[in-house]
């Protein structure tokens, strides 16, 4: 007795000295019985089990738990993910073959002929009452890691902006409850980024950030912990005003809105527990059913941190002050004007993407800058003291320049008169000697090359015009390369030539430059979904594809062929007009999808088509820019088309890379037109280690 008053005194000191927690009312959040198991499985996951473990266990019944693999039993600490996953593949197919087993067994099974693991396995599933259950749950194996490490740090991480964000979501009228679904998104990294391409804290995907932010070439707010709060402030309210419960509202935040509008119908009941139960849709699927059971998981080990992990040191809550710029400005002449350095001003407005940074674009007009919280800093009476030269009304148009056969980087640089370093920072080019034919490389303003040339050391590598020439493919027969992708045939010829005006204009691309390997491993990721037979063929290795590639041309008449990641709201963006008169012009029906790979035609009445493809191609180029900076291609690997097979499942689901790096490793390939026992070529991808995500204290 004396020890349980001891460990409750110690618990509420505990508690004390750390940020309150505040309660929702538990209407709003019900937990019905068809989810319980669930949230029980994911408390476990988020408190029990950090990332060695791996939770072996049957998709649909989450408190049928297999086995519990500790990966450091089998491998050292530090050897990669993907390895030791092979060891969680071969576990998981050794409980499939006892489902299958116990599967044939006539009923009622005679356990006298049943081994150990078979008898527990009969036993985890004795109350369910299927007479296909162990058939079926042969199908459903899976493997989840523990997240009770990457929890913890989230609790650390939150001590950043929770405060921030409950003072948001006061002010939308949200029930504070909500501030801890960072927890499932993000563990409160704002800098995060998904390999299908979801960004921030709150991981909006480029689709539905944009409809509450500026993401664009220049700025993107999700990853900004407080404008993207905004954002899922919005997002959620609009959520719950038209599913009517928090339980919908939470889980259209993972599965869509209109998805969950679908479901709601379809079952005519607003209770969650029915539509999880009961609702049948190839999206609604594991991630989608399960994200309010974890949510509730989340929410309730984040209230009652001390129990599950004792004191937590919260990381301070970053303080600043904001000023709205009069004009567009320069990166540099802002720190200079503030005395900060250019990492500074990174840390403090983490929305800069890198134009900004490299000083190739100016901070719009407008923008709410954010600087440290120093006590007699005036950001207005600095500003005034900016000259008016380095003050300007408009943005800076980028350049961009593909590269051709024949080209090599010293020749693009004197042609356009950019010190070769610059180029390369540019462009993020690690190595001069590889650029790859159809490569588009972005040229520099007359300041951003001013900028480079003082940060830039100047090269020490002599005759690199001689070294840096395309490599051939007859030169690199004894090493491993990949053929870049090109546009689909009668695309192309469609299309027809580029219009040519001006070097800004990129010229048309042409596909299959050769080049050699030169790879570098970061940390891991979790593995693709590739079996060992599916990957029995040697891998082929692939070079780091940092670099950007676009697939279409500035178009010469009024129609374009759609690519991946575009939406109808883009083009009516691009071409500054409204989403209507673009459906009207295409008799597309409200609600309707634009598909990938059909034609599309446009509307030059308010830009010209030259603006147009700048947009366009900023819009990709922010897309692959995004991506090469939080993953690299490690290899590549063969799989063969099964029938039922469609580009979408296998990208999103199955491989979980997106749909247009797929397309970049199968040149040539239709691969909205696959065909059983075709094989393509799919990119294993690993991320990099995670970098500092917290402005630092002066």
């Amino acid at each position: 007795m004396c020890k349980i008053v001891v460990l409750v005194v110690v618990l509420a000191v505990v508690v004390s000295l750390y940020p309150p927690f505040p309660a929702a009312a538990s209407s709003d959040f019900p937990i019905p019985e068809q989810i319980k198991k669930n949230v029980e499985f994911w408390k476990k996951v988020y408190a029990w089990y950090s990332s060695n473990h791996v939770i072996i266990h049957d998709v649909d019944h989450l408190d049928v738990v297999y086995q519990v693999v500790d990966l450091n039993d089998f491998y050292p600490e530090e050897t990669d993910l993907r390895t030791k996953w092979k060891k969680v593949e071969k576990i998981k197919e050794e409980y499939r073959d006892i489902l299958i087993k116990l599967a044939g067994l006539p009923v009622p099974i005679d356990t006298t002929s049943l081994g150990e693991h078979e008898l527990r396995v009969l036993h985890l599933w004795q109350k369910v009452d299927d007479t296909d259950k162990f058939k079926n749950a042969a199908q459903r194996l899976r493997g989840q890691m523990g997240q009770r490490d990457k929890f913890q740090k989230g609790l650390e991480r939150s001590g950043l902006y929770l405060n921030k964000i409950q003072e948001i979501f006061g002010e939308y009228g949200l029930p504070q409850e909500l501030c801890y679904l960072p927890h499932v998104e993000s563990s409160f990294y704002y800098k995060a980024y998904s390999k299908m391409g979801a960004a921030g804290l709150w991981q909006f995907t480029r689709s539905t950030g944009r409809l509450f932010m500026d993401i664009n070439y220049s700025i993107d707010e999700r990853f900004d912990p407080i404008l993207s709060t905004h954002a899922a402030a919005k997002l959620l309210r609009k959520n719950y005003e038209e599913l009517g419960s928090w339980p919908l509202a939470i889980t259209a935040y993972n599965h869509g809105l209109a998805g969950m509008k679908r479901a709601k119908s379809m079952l005519n009941s607003e209770d969650f527990g029915e539509i999880f139960e009961k609702y049948q849709s190839r999206s609604f699927g594991f991630a989608s059913k399960n994200f309010y059971a974890e949510f509730i998981a989340a929410a309730e080990v984040a209230k009652n941190y001390p129990l599950y992990f004792g004191p937590i040191r919260f990381e301070e809550p970053v303080e600043y002050k904001e000023f709205p710029l009069p004009d567009y400005i320069m990166l540099d002449d802002l720190a200079k004007t503030y005395n900060l350095d250019r990492e500074t001003l990174a840390e403090y407005n983490p929305a800069f993407r890198s134009s900004l940074l490299n000083s190739s674009r100016r901070i719009p007009k407008g923008y709410k800058i954010r600087l440290p919280n120093v006590d007699g800093l005036d950001p207005q009476a600095l500003y005034a003291g900016i000259a008016d030269d380095k003050r300007h009304d408009a943005q800076i148009r980028d350049q961009f320049y593909q590269v051709q056969r024949g080209d090599n980087l010293s020749s693009i640089a004197r042609r356009y008169k950019v010190p070769l370093e610059t180029l390369m920072a540019l462009n993020n080019m690690p190595n001069a000697h590889y650029i790859r034919e159809g490569q588009l490389l972005e040229l520099p303003t007359d300041r951003a090359a001013q900028q480079y040339a003082q940060v830039q050391p100047t090269s020490t590598t002599p005759d690199i015009e001689q070294k840096i020439d395309f490599v051939t493919e007859e030169e690199t027969t004894s090493e491993i390369f990949v053929a870049v992708d090109t546009l689909r045939k009668e695309s192309a010829s469609q299309q027809g030539d580029s219009v040519k005006s001006g070097d800004n204009l990129v010229e048309p691309f042409v596909a299959h430059a050769v080049v050699p390997v030169e790879l570098d491993f970061y940390g891991p990721a979790i593995p693709p979904m590739i079996t060992e037979s599916e990957s029995s063929v040697a891998d082929t290795l692939t070079p780091p594809d940092n670099y950007f590639i676009v697939q279409f041309e500035q178009p010469i008449s009024d129609w374009v062929i759609v690519q991946p990641e575009e939406t109808l709201g883009h083009y009516a963006e691009w071409l500054n007009t409204s989403a209507q008169r673009l459906r009207d012009l295409n008799n597309i029906a409200f609600g309707t999808d634009i598909q990938v790979g059909r034609k599309f035609n446009l509307l030059f009445t308010s830009v010209s088509p030259e603006l147009f493809h700048q947009k366009r191609m900023e819009f990709h180029k922010g897309i692959q820019e995004d991506f090469f900076a939080h993953y690299l291609v490690e290899k590549s690997v063969p799989y063969t088309i099964k029938k039922g097979d469609n580009v979408w499942d296998l990208s999103r689901k199955r491989f979980q890379i997106p749909y247009w790096l797929l397309v970049r490793y199968n040149a040539g390939r239709d691969l909205l037109r696959l065909v059983p026992g075709e094989i393509i070529n799919v990119p294993v991808i690993t991320a990099k280690k995670e970098k500092s995500y917290a402005p630092q204290a002066d």
